[in-house]
């Protein structure tokens, strides 16, 4: 778990709240059988930025966001090193006027908020 430990340490808003379960926590799926292929696959496609929907990640958001019933809720940490929180903000950008998009900026939050506080998500 020290490989775990040391990664959320580097992505959470508070490194001092990975505790040794969060890392155990996070190492359960890298248990399972074939799990470096998924990951090398995902980790390729984002290398090549390439998307198997036609017209890409923004047209395939947008045609989602067309469907009846469907609201999006962008939650992002404000201390995430991973994803800008500038990139969060253009999508709002971008659809939230045609959209029911609603985006909250949780304080002091890293990357992963729904781990890091789960009793304030």
């Amino acid at each position: 778990p020290n490989f775990w430990f040391k990664g959320l340490k580097k992505v959470w808003g508070d490194p001092n709240l990975v505790t040794a379960s969060d890392a155990l926590r996070f190492q359960w799926p890298s248990i399972g059988k074939g799990w470096e292929r998924g990951l090398l696959a995902f980790t390729r496609s984002r290398i090549s930025s390439t998307c198997a929907y036609k017209g890409g990640e923004y047209q395939l958001l947008n045609d989602v966001l067309k469907l009846p019933n469907v609201k999006l809720v962008i939650v992002h940490g404000s201390k995430d090193p991973v994803i800008p929180i500038k990139m969060s903000k253009q999508i709002m950008e971008n659809f939230g006027n045609d959209y029911d998009i609603t985006f909250i900026e949780l304080e002091g939050q890293g990357h992963d908020p729904f781990e890091e506080r789960i009793e304030e998500f």
